[in-house]
């Protein structure tokens, strides 16, 4: 009768409080929790604000605070109301709890509120509440647990796990009890959201493509909607109760969604900035647009700084009425209404036969058990956070069962708890703690025991003696002992992974000690993990979820793989000394030694975080710890478990069957189980999807997407469409390639290794005159390479300019050879120009925050601003106007065809096409299942015109025998890195001399005005205009040169010759004159040319011998910093030695005297190398010989460095400066210098002799 009487007051109630407002106004109220800066005792945890909203435009005030009246700190993570019982449900992170605060109103204020625990034990993650307000039932996910659970709100402490299996990261979670459905968000590593009844009956995945990490959920009830946040996606999405329908409702860079309400026509998200407080945004559900007034807003109190968590709607509006099955509590524990009835659930650990609830399999349905020397315990699972409520008062023990209790494991299925207690192996029943049984007595001292859930076979390690160890099994079938493996070292603390009949154990003598694993019968041995790679293991445990294995060595947590690979280190303690360790759901449980009260405890670890959680201090003198779930002890694989279920892409579990599913782009094969993708061969768009790391292509007649079928993808950055061979070019931020393939993903090839230069790629451009390949680079670390680089078709490679912070678009104009680009790392954001050879840099605009894009139509630069939102065209001169505009999209790409501008935004769904005559625009690619829109590309064929250059002729290499660069005066030959240029401006000193006919006229002496600065070019200049080489003007310095060795700074030097010494050919157009003395090889006839000929080429080959000579005599040779201080590393003979000069000018020649008189022997290598290549972070490098070694990586010499070096060294494969020597005195030794690098890297530069 009070649920009936309940029910007709509600509807009451429901229909007077129902929101009075004007026609197109809504109000109602928002319960927000909060996080607090400020003193604990201002017990202001959750605000009540009222809000009004109007046409778009909302107004939002804080009406009153409600919090704990205790001094505790509270961290309320999630909260729920039930508007018509007046009750608030919310979560507190810490305590572990869920508490409900009773007549609760939206005018209540601090001091009325009565709050209630209703369910402690809870983990401290992220775990979120939804309420049925019709049956009166409270749900909840857990993503530690990895569980759904629902308790009556009715009958308390009546609490049911509804899910367990195939989660693995639960985080949203919405009710709707008017239709009977329960939705809940997977962000697991197979992102899912789910839907069943509210009795948790016809599961299914509603949503498994294109999601990442959806973090809350919302019903519409009204409309039968769900809507959504995606952390990593930056979403806001919806779809109907079926998943279909699917939109993107607004798409936020650079925010992390946490939770979602809804409120007719409007959502309110909190969301996480990194410079900001965490705000409330507020959109209009249908079209996403922001509010007019209030699109986001922070709480601030005057005692308090408050940060928001998380908001939920207080209407009566938003829950409406229903018959509710229920009433009259026909149910002992959980009653759930349902559209035609109503269903009973029992709580956990009972079933539900003959309509009552019976006891399933004991009391302990779920525990925590420990062993000490004499006893074993068990209690409730929960225990593991709070062990107060669950341990301290609850457990059962048995004591005076062992002496000297070392090892305990479970089967969960047998209901037995298996322990060691000396060199005995005895069996407990969990449900009859009196029932023990003896297994087996052991020879020796019992070092590790294992049990197969399966069949219940036991495993256990003797022997600590060398040589004496053993591995034996028992059968609890046959009672009968067999040995398995023997001969073994000290061997301990023995795992078993019973589906793949693996069995792993620890063994060796002292620092020797290796992991070993093996076949279930001991056969197949192999060496898991070496003792190279270890320093004391002393246990091991395995996630068979996981597939890892969790072990402790030498104090430290790591992990490493069932199949031998990535170990690592995953965290350590301040404790001090581990010995058992076991893994549950997302917990570690370590055993440990406290080290001031030399107490055997148990400490807790967070996997999620890979922190601390807490120590179970009520447990005492623990010698093992294990967890009675049968749910973590599979018998047979999950249908998606293994191989991913023979799927290619998406393996969705229904039941004990799955079915496969492809991602967005491509679609299923007949076999029902494998991918494919048909490319478009024509009209497309290529766009990089950031989000989910792919690759796209959309048609341009009808939007269809469809994916680059290619595995080589990891992180895709620039992108480029290559019409002349039909390969998709793409530079990669997670393995550093810029690489090429197909359009079907075959023919896949690594153009260049852009790791090589500590630096990634970033976008492209295609020079279609020679099919040179411009792009960005930006530095991974302070020794990478920052610029502009080209890379041929056949790997050529050639920085071009190094400068910048982090460049990012890249165009070129070819018929005047200049290049554009832009960089987003200096303060503004600038745009770029320089010749095609790296010449004649200087900045075009500055107006800009994040400039992402560039394209180039005849005489004029368009570039997008991320920050501004607008596309900015710019003439080649550098004068810039606003002509389009796109407000808070984070405008990214743009490329031009034809009369049409096509541009990417990171908070668009789709990309934009402008005509760029009539500005009309068309969307494409408007699809929900894609992330960011970044870097793009545009083919169609009738538009594909052919482009020249004065490098045109001889396979766009023109005269040059390896990189033709064009410019605005013709063009410039160049080389590779690492490659000079020969005296006749043409040829490289690694390509074969060989006869070229040239026409030519009579050579001229040129005057040259050149700038020297840290933006260098390999070439050799000829040209008959005066040509000027800078870095941007406003940097550029003029200096007068005292010696012929490099400049440590930005010069300028005028010279008169017939015969530049620098390395850089300017060149006319192929068939102007040649201005060079040393063409006059070229000009012989006859004998007289021949003779010419013949002597020029003794004199070449005896300078290359002379040259070669002098390196291989051990002159001394060094590094230059390029930064202008008195700092150098000098190689002479066998020793590197690292200088402090007493001079800032590298001009001045150095003498072998005064380089011997400042050996510093304490940092001296044993070999004469001009490249040191580190290959990892410890005291060894590798050297590497400059006159034969190839491209790096190569093999080399190890050589070890003192052990007072300042810090590891980072990785380099490029000499771009000394590793850290140390800021701290050596004794005997004032060269300690630090040699920091400078922007664009230092380089050798020769030798000197005395």
């Amino acid at each position: 009768m009070e649920r009936l009487f309940f029910n007709v007051f509600g509807l009451i109630v429901f229909s007077i409080c129902w929101p009075q407002t004007e026609e197109g106004q809504t109000s109602g109220h928002l319960a927000i929790s909060t996080l607090m800066d400020g003193p604990y005792t201002s017990n202001k945890h959750v605000a009540i604000a009222a809000f009004q909203t109007f046409n778009g435009s909302t107004n939002v005030s804080i009406t009153n605070h409600i919090g704990f009246s205790s001094s505790y700190s509270h961290s309320i993570m999630s909260l729920v109301a039930d508007v018509n019982r007046k009750k608030l449900y919310v979560f507190d992170r810490y305590t572990a709890a869920i508490y409900v605060l009773s007549n609760f109103t939206v005018d209540q204020i601090i001091g009325s509120t009565s709050w209630s625990l209703l369910h402690a034990g809870v983990s401290r993650g992220s775990v979120k509440l939804a309420v049925d307000w019709i049956s009166n039932n409270l749900y909840w996910s857990d993503p530690m647990y990895r569980w759904i659970a629902v308790q009556s709100l009715d009958n308390y402490g009546m609490f049911k796990i509804l899910f367990h299996s195939d989660l693995e990261l639960p985080l949203g979670i919405a009710v709707d009890p008017i239709h009977n459905i329960l939705f809940w968000a997977d962000a697991g590593s197979t992102p899912k959201i789910e839907r069943s009844t509210l009795s948790g009956a016809n599961r299914k995945v509603i949503v498994a493509k294109g999601i990442q990490y959806p973090t809350a959920i919302v019903v519409d009830v009204i409309n039968s909607k769900i809507f959504w946040t995606d952390a990593n996606r930056d979403t806001v999405e919806m779809a109907n109760f079926t998943g279909l329908g699917r939109k993107i409702v607004r798409r936020l860079s650079h925010s992390t969604f946490n939770d979602i309400a809804l409120f007719q026509d409007t959502i309110f998200v909190t969301a996480f900035f990194s410079k900001n407080k965490n705000q409330i945004i507020i959109m209009n559900k249908t079209t996403g647009e922001l509010d007019n007034n209030l699109p986001n807003f922070h709480l601030t109190h005057p005692d308090v700084s408050l940060e928001v968590i998380a908001v939920s709607v207080v209407s009566h509006e938003t829950q409406p009425f229903s018959t509710d099955h229920c009433a009259g509590n026909l149910c002992s524990d959980i009653c759930v209404s349902g559209p035609g009835g109503y269903d009973c659930l029992c709580r956990e650990g009972f079933l539900f036969q003959d309509g009552e609830c019976v006891e399933d399999v004991g009391p302990f349905h779920r525990g925590l058990v420990w062993s000490t020397p004499t006893a074993i315990c068990v209690a409730d699972i929960r225990g593991i956070i709070d062990h107060v409520r669950y341990i301290g008062f609850n457990k059962t023990c048995k004591y005076g069962v062992g002496t000297a209790i070392s090892y305990v494991v479970v089967d969960s299925h047998g209901r037995k708890i298996i322990y060691a207690d000396i060199n005995s192996v005895k069996a407990m029943n969990v449900d009859d703690m009196s029932i023990i049984v003896t297994l087996i007595t052991a020879t020796e001292s019992i070092t590790g025991l294992a049990v197969d859930w399966r069949d219940g076979n036991v495993y256990w390690c003797q022997g600590k003696s060398r040589g004496a160890g053993q591995i034996w099994v028992f059968s609890q079938t046959d009672s009968t002992s067999y040995k398995l493996v023997d001969n073994l070292d000290n061997v301990t603390s023995i795992s078993i992974v019973p589906l793949q009949s693996a069995m792993l154990w620890i063994a060796g003598e002292n620092h020797k000690r290796q992991i070993f694993r093996s076949q279930l019968d001991g056969t197949e041995i192999t060496v898991l993990v070496n003792n190279d790679n270890l320093t004391s293991p002393v246990d091991l445990t395995v996630d068979l979820d996981k597939n890892l294995v969790y072990l402790i060595d030498d104090g430290f947590v790591e992990t490493v793989r069932l199949d031998g690979i990535d170990h690592k280190v995953l965290s350590i303690r301040n404790t001090s000394s581990p010995f058992r360790i076991h893994a549950y759901k997302h917990y570690l449980l370590l055993t440990d030694k406290n080290s001031q009260t030399n107490e055997r405890e148990v400490d807790v670890i967070d996997l999620l975080d890979v922190s601390f959680e807490g120590t179970l201090s009520t447990l005492t003198n623990v010698t093992d710890i294990a967890v009675l779930d049968i749910t973590t002890q599979a018998k047979i694989y999950e249908p998606c478990d293994v191989a991913n279920g023979d799927c290619e892409h998406l393996c969705i579990p229904i039941g004990r069957n799955r079915v496969c599913q492809c991602e967005y782009g491509f679609t299923i094969e007949a076999n029902k189980e494998t991918c494919t993708s048909l490319p478009l061969l024509d009209d497309f768009i290529l766009v990089v999807d950031w989000t989910h790391s792919n690759i796209y292509q959309v048609s341009l007649v009808n939007g269809e997407a469809r994916g680059l079928d290619s595995d080589m993808i990891q992180k895709p950055a620039g992108i480029e469409y290559n019409h002349l061979t039909g390969k998709v070019i793409w530079g990669d931020t997670g393995d550093y390639l810029l690489q090429q393939a197909n359009l079907d993903g075959t023919g896949y090839e690594v153009l260049v290794d852009v790791g090589m230069y500590h630096a990634h790629p970033d976008r492209m451009a295609i020079d279609y005159s020679t099919g040179n390949i411009f792009y960005t680079a930006v530095r991974k670390n302070v020794l990478g390479f920052t610029g502009v680089a080209v890379v041929t078709s056949n790997g050529i490679h050639k920085k071009i300019v190094e400068y910048g912070q982090n460049p990012r678009a890249i165009a070129l104009e070819l018929e005047q050879g200049i290049l554009f680009w832009t960089d987003h790392g200096t303060t503004p954001g600038v745009l770029m120009r320089a010749n095609m050879d790296g010449s004649d840099i200087f900045t075009l605009y500055d107006k800009m925050v994040w400039p992402n894009g560039i394209a180039i139509n005849i005489k004029t630069v368009f570039v997008t601003d991320g920050s501004s939102n607008r596309i900015y065209a710019c003439t080649f001169s550098g004068s810039c106007s606003v002509f389009h505009e796109d407000p808070g999209m984070h405008l990214m790409d743009i490329k031009l065809l034809g009369d049409y501008m096509y541009y990417s935004a990171w908070n668009k769904v789709y990309i934009t096409r402008i005509d760029i005559l009539t500005k009309e625009i068309v969307k494409f690619a408007d699809n929900a299942e894609l992330g960011r829109l970044d870097a793009i590309a545009v083919y169609i064929s009738s538009l594909a015109v052919p482009v020249t250059s004065s490098c045109s002729p001889n396979n766009g290499r023109a005269n040059c025998s390896t990189l033709c660069l064009p410019n605005v005066s013709g063009y410039t030959c160049a080389c590779a890195d690492g490659v000079s240029l020969l005296r006749d401006g043409k040829t490289c000193s690694d390509v074969a001399t060989s006869t070229t006919t040239t026409t030519l006229t009579p050579t001229t002496t040129t005057t040259m005005t050149q700038t020297t600065t840290k933006a260098t070019t390999t070439a050799s200049t000829f040209t008959s205009k005066t040509t000027t080489n800078s870095l941007p003007r406003s940097v550029s310095t003029s200096k007068t040169p005292t010696s012929s060795l490099p400049r440590s700074d930005s010069t300028s030097r005028t010279t008169t010759s017939s015969l530049p010494l620098s390395s850089t050919s300017l060149q006319g157009s192929p068939n102007a004159a040649v201005k060079d003395p040393s063409m006059i090889l070229y000009i012989g006839v006859g004998a007289g040319g021949a003779l010419v000929l013949i002597v020029a080429v003794v004199v070449v080959c005896a300078i290359i011998f002379v040259r070669k000579m002098r390196r291989a005599d051990g002159g001394p040779r060094y590094l230059q910093d390029n930064e202008g201080v008195d700092r150098s590393a000098v190689y002479h003979d066998d020793s590197v030695d690292i200088l402090g000069l007493e001079i800032h000018e590298y001009e001045s020649p150095i003498s072998v005297a005064q380089i011997q008189a400042r050996e510093n022997q304490e940092y001296s290598s044993i070999q004469n190398d001009d490249y040191l290549h580190f290959t990892k972070r410890d005291t060894m490098y590798d050297a590497i010989s400059a006159d034969n070694a190839p491209p790096p990586p190569v093999e080399a010499n190890r050589l070890k460095l003192p052990e007072t070096h300042c810090r590891t060294l980072q990785s380099t494969a490029d000499v771009g400066a000394l590793p850290c020597i140390s800021d701290r005195p050596v004794a005997g030794s004032v060269h300690t210098i630090y040699v920091s690098p400078s922007d664009v890297g230092d380089r050798y530069v020769g030798s000197v002799r005395s």
